[in-house]
């Protein structure tokens, strides 16, 4: 099953708007402005993945709730494989709830582009679906930090 695009359309949008990976810094008012409503709280996640061992960057994250429905967040690993979870501002982390972790590997995405693209998933969909993902999260109301994962094609 593809990750739908669409569903992570709002939050690149407002990753944009907040200014995700410059120096503007937004208030609360800005935010809820730009969602249409309030906030809903969230709390920081990170972590790290592993592919068969080892740090890979461009391992993209992708969030569904227990049902399978998409949620509109999603994360990429860095150099060192470490990744952080984004709402409304960069590593902000998620709502509390009980999730389903899919995974695509995408290591040179184009430019601005947040890895659900037609571009080629060098797990070839492995990870890909929520229906047959064994990864979860269960975020609980706390930060939480080494949340991490192993991903194991061979």
């Amino acid at each position: 099953m593809p990750i739908n695009r669409g569903c992570h359309v709002w939050i690149f949008a407002v990753l944009l708007f907040a200014g995700c990976g410059s120096d503007v810094d937004r208030s609360r008012d800005d935010l809820e402005s730009m969602v249409g409503g309030a906030l809903k709280a969230v709390f920081p996640v990170s972590g790290k993945v592993l592919l068969d061992g080892e740090a890979k960057e461009g391992v993209n994250l992708y969030l569904f709730k227990a049902d399978g429905t998409p949620m509109t967040n999603n994360a990429r690993t860095k150099a060192d494989g470490t990744y952080c979870w984004s709402t409304y501002e960069v590593c902000d982390g998620v709502e509390a709830g009980d999730y389903v972790v899919c995974f695509r590997y995408i290591p040179k995405q184009k430019s601005n582009d947040r890895g659900d693209s037609d571009e080629v998933d060098l797990l070839e969909g492995k990870f890909s679906d929520p229906k047959t993902s064994e990864f979860k999260l269960t975020v609980s109301g706390a930060p939480q930090e080494n949340v991490n994962y192993e991903l194991k094609t061979k």
